[in-house]
């Protein structure tokens, strides 16, 4: 029964796009392990993430997807297989994101201008 289930759940993920507003970024998960954070490190698994946005902006769906590196063609390749073309994503600026603008709107927040305090 449970085979049932989890093979539901895994081909209803191909069955839609993500679409209109979109914020994409990218994460490591794993758990605390002993070295190095982050990017580099050989405990964790690097996860490409995509959220779909309502009008108000409150989270509709979710994409996640374990990928080899942030490369253009990585990241290019797991948004054509995730999210609607002509969408607009919305993310960081890791020059990556720069590629997908061939195929998708493109909103590039500066981290640190996101987190720099108004004075």
């Amino acid at each position: 029964m449970f085979h049932k289930i989890r093979s539901a759940m895994g081909s209803r993920g191909t069955l839609y796009k993500l679409g209109n507003s979109v914020e994409m970024d990218e994460s490591y998960f794993g758990g605390k392990h002993e070295g190095k954070c982050g990017r580099g490190s050989e405990n964790k698994t690097l996860v490409a993430v995509a959220l779909e946005l309502s009008d108000a902006g409150t989270p509709l769906f979710l994409k996640m997807q374990a990928i080899p590196d942030t490369k253009c063609e990585t990241l290019l390749n797991f948004a054509e297989s995730n999210i609607s073309e002509g969408s607009t994503i919305h993310s960081d600026a890791l020059r990556s994101y720069h590629t997908l603008s061939k195929k998708y709107n493109i909103d590039i927040k500066s981290i640190i201008r996101l987190m720099t305090p108004n004075i």
